[in-house]
């Protein structure tokens, strides 16, 4: 059934399939209205089964009623669509007025499915989601309705009856959801039940670990109240998932208790405060001993590799401060040289689809920034330290704070990735990384090609914030894309990896904010 499905969009045609398209709608919708209600059809009554109408003879009328307004709404959203700024009604609201409480039922009558998706085509109505929720308080022990994850969110927030038995416990046998709706119900007030909570947990385990890792800022964030539920789930996912588990590791380094230099710095900034605990010091850094706890010996291994390489590449934040601004770049192209990738399964973490095939020593330079001295660097992510011998050391200087101030740097890396994948963000990334290979996608995969990636190495500045925004951006990059619409956006890789320290991907044939002011003195918009 075409309304049993969410709206859809009518992109990719040309003006004259979208006038057609909507002429058609706009025919049916008149047809349905033409109808005098005696030529409906009806049964007789103890004839068999109508295979629509059921035995609900008398309601004919009502469904009539259901199917004209729904046309009706949906020949005014394609002809909005069409001519988004010819229509003077577009912004109307939905009709609220339409007797709900009779055609709720009636398009449950017909499939829950149908009723359900009512919510999504008329969101901001209360009558709808009144509705619903009573239906679905009615019929949670129907199996047909414990297939809808769609019924789950509304019985999780519905009001149970006064009697009878609890309900929220056949949340146990429903249907997983996206990790979308297991992060909607664990965000809010029905995450009091431990019925909820335990369902909501099962709709993440029922994503790949991978697709999760986007979700990761907000999911950390849960662990203010937890009871076990979700870094019972970061350790099942952590075990299943490479990727997922050194992405946490970092989220988690990023909400630990900072250094202790960040309490009492030598340069105090206007309206500087010191660190105030957020409720994530002690369960992030328990979380985390957790994780690594539960590694195994390969998996250890990839870890300390990965991260090990990376903070190789950070701690020359630190290195390079005792050396004047003019020797910083040469010392820094200098140490890049000493080390290289300890193994070929090392990726970008702001972009998982990319293999690291080394840095590439040439590209080293040092950023300036309004705070202080700012390294940027051409590579994937990367963590402290290093001392600058090629010696690594375990503890990150931006999770663990070593004394020596920090220089910000850039650095450039040859990386292998799939033809088709762009630099999209590392939350975004739907697979690990290959453990190898590469060349023309012999083993039936994507061809691998070769290219160079950018990112900045962002020392004494919060990234956190920059990640939430590009998570807004990459949702709407998607939606844009899912509507077939050219509408440009660019999400890039942004990774939280220590306190106040970070990685911000770079986009390719741009210029920064900085360099372009640097250009001219008329503003921004005038460039």
């Amino acid at each position: 059934m075409w309304f049993a499905s969410p709206p859809g969009y009518y992109a990719n045609h040309t003006r004259a399939e979208a006038r057609a398209q909507l002429a058609s709608l706009e025919r049916f919708s008149r047809l349905l209205g033409s109808f005098p209600k005696a030529s409906w059809p009806t049964s007789a009554a103890g004839a068999d089964v109508h295979p629509v109408w059921g035995h609900a003879a008398p309601a004919v009328a009502g469904y009539a009623k259901l199917a004209r307004l729904l046309v009706e709404e949906e020949v005014k959203r394609v002809r909005v669509w069409n001519d988004p700024l010819g229509d003077a009604n577009a912004g109307a609201a939905p009709p609220a007025a339409a007797p709900w409480a009779e055609l709720v039922p009636l398009a449950w009558q017909v499939d829950p499915r149908l009723a359900l998706a009512l919510r999504d085509r008329f969101p901001s109505l209360e009558g709808v989601r009144r509705g619903l929720e009573a239906l679905v308080v009615a019929h949670a022990a129907e199996p047909r309705v414990q297939r809808e994850p769609a019924a789950a969110l509304l019985l999780a927030v519905a009001r149970p009856p006064p009697r009878g038995p609890p309900l929220l416990p056949l949340l146990a046998a429903w249907a997983p959801g996206d990790a979308a709706e297991g992060l909607q119900l664990l965000c809010g007030p029905a995450a009091r039940e431990p019925a909820v909570r335990s369902y909501a947990i099962k709709c993440l385990l029922n994503e790949r670990p991978e697709k999760v890792v986007f979700y990761l800022p907000q999911l950390v964030q849960l662990l203010r109240g937890d009871d076990g539920a979700v870094a019972g789930f970061f350790a099942a996912a952590a075990a299943a998932s490479d990727l997922f588990c050194h992405q946490l590791i970092w989220a988690l380094a990023s909400e630990a208790r900072p250094p202790e230099e960040a309490f009492d710095p030598e340069v105090k900034r206007s309206g500087w405060q010191p660190p105030k605990d957020t409720g994530l010091w002690e369960v992030s850094q328990a979380v985390r001993r957790q994780i690594e706890a539960g590694m195994t010996r390969e998996q250890r291994e990839y870890w300390e590799a990965q991260g090990g390489y990376f903070d190789k590449v950070t701690s020359l934040s630190g290195y390079l401060y005792k050396f004047s601004k003019d020797e910083r770049r040469l010392r820094l192209v200098e140490a890049l040289k000493k080390f290289s990738p300890p193994r070929d399964d090392l990726y970008m973490p702001t972009n998982p689809d990319a293999r690291v095939l080394g840095h590439i020593p040439e590209s080293g330079a040092c950023m300036q920034s309004a705070a202080k001295a700012r390294p940027r660097a051409l590579s994937l992510i990367a963590r402290p330290g290093w001392d600058g011998r090629g010696a690594s050391g375990r503890d990150s200087c931006c999770a663990h704070g070593k004394a020596a101030p920090l220089v910000p740097i850039l650095v450039a890396f040859n990386v292998e990735r799939p033809q088709l994948v762009e630099g999209a963000a590392a939350a975004a990334a739907l697979a690990a990384p290959s453990g190898g290979g590469g060349g023309e996608g012999g083993d039936g995969g994507p061809a691998m090609v070769r290219s160079k990636l950018a990112c900045i190495f962002k020392v004494g500045d919060d990234v956190r914030q920059d990640v939430v925004a590009l998570q807004v951006i990459t949702l709407l990059h998607a939606a844009y894309k899912r509507a077939g619409l050219g509408l440009y956006l660019r999400p890039y890789g942004c990774l939280p990896t220590g306190y106040e320290c970070g990685i911000i991907e770079c986009v390719p044939n741009c210029k920064s904010r900085a360099a372009l002011g640097e250009l001219s003195d008329r503003p921004a918009t005038g460039l």
